[in-house]
C-alpha cells in the first residue's frame, strides 16, 4: 500500500511541477538533416563529384527540437527537451 501511495505522491509532485500539463515524449521531434563535411578532404571536388552521383563521405545528423507543441493541456516534445524542462522546473521548485 505504501508503494501505491508513494507513486501517487510522485505523480502529484510531477503534475505540480509541470503546472498540470501532461508531457508526451516523441523521438520523432528532431531538426535536420544537417550535413557534416568534416570527413571530406576537398569540399569543392566532393560537391562537384556529388552532383555526378558519386558517393561522398558526408555524414547526415539530426538534433533534438528544443521547442514544444501544445495541444490543450498536453505538451509534446523530444525526450531531451523534456528532461531539460524537468530539471529546470525542479531547480525552480527547490528555490
Amino acid at each position: 500500500m505504501s508503494e501505491c501511495q508513494s507513486a501517487a505522491d510522485s505523480g502529484t509532485v510531477a503534475s505540480k511541477l509541470t503546472s498540470g500539463f501532461r508531457i508526451i515524449e516523441s523521438d520523432l521531434l528532431v531538426i535536420g538533416p544537417f550535413e557534416d563535411w568534416s570527413l571530406v578532404r576537398s569540399h569543392g571536388r566532393a560537391a562537384r563529384r556529388r552532383k555526378q552521383g558519386h558517393r561522398q563521405r558526408i555524414r547526415l545528423y539530426y538534433t533534438p527540437d528544443p521547442s514544444a507543441q501544445r495541444m490543450g493541456d498536453t505538451l509534446i516534445m523530444h525526450p531531451a527537451t523534456a528532461a531539460a524542462l524537468r530539471t529546470h522546473l525542479q531547480k525552480e521548485a527547490s528555490k
